[in-house]
């Protein structure tokens, strides 16, 4: 089992699985701390997006003011300045959030995966075109 980075869909083996069957591969307690931890994923997401924008507005701002060598007391320098801590400060506040989301999100799919009775394992041996590394199941 394993988590798109992107999307935070599960899938295994390569299949997709949809929310309404996430029970089925979960034992109860995994189950909440996945759902729980993807809540706190998407909440920080969210957050972290809504504080780049003023991040980028002040950061871009700030920028172009200094490199123009513009006066550093005008009111519009300053209120960039505010927007880039501000959006700053609310950026971390998203991934202080989703960052723990995350890490229970991985923690349920690593108790899924070494609750498998098998696993698969890298060795030589032999394949079908001779000699070689191959994986067994």
């Amino acid at each position: 089992m394993s988590i798109s980075p992107w999307t935070g869909k599960l899938s295994v083996g390569g299949v997709t699985i949809e929310k309404e069957l996430w029970d089925r591969y979960f034992s109860p307690e995994d189950l909440a701390d996945f759902k729980s931890g993807k809540i706190m994923n998407d909440v920080g997401g969210i957050v972290a997006t809504v504080g780049a924008i003023p991040f980028g507005y002040g950061l871009g701002y700030v920028l172009g003011w200094r490199a123009g060598g513009g006066p550093t007391d005008h009111p519009s320098y300053q209120t960039a300045k505010t927007c880039l801590w501000v959006g700053l400060g609310v950026m971390v506040a998203g991934l202080a959030v989703g960052i723990p989301g995350s890490v229970k999100m991985n923690r349920a799919v690593k108790h899924y995966n070494t609750s498998l009775t098998y696993q698969p394992e890298l060795r030589w041996g032999n394949t079908e075109n001779g000699f070689g590394l191959a994986f067994a199941f």
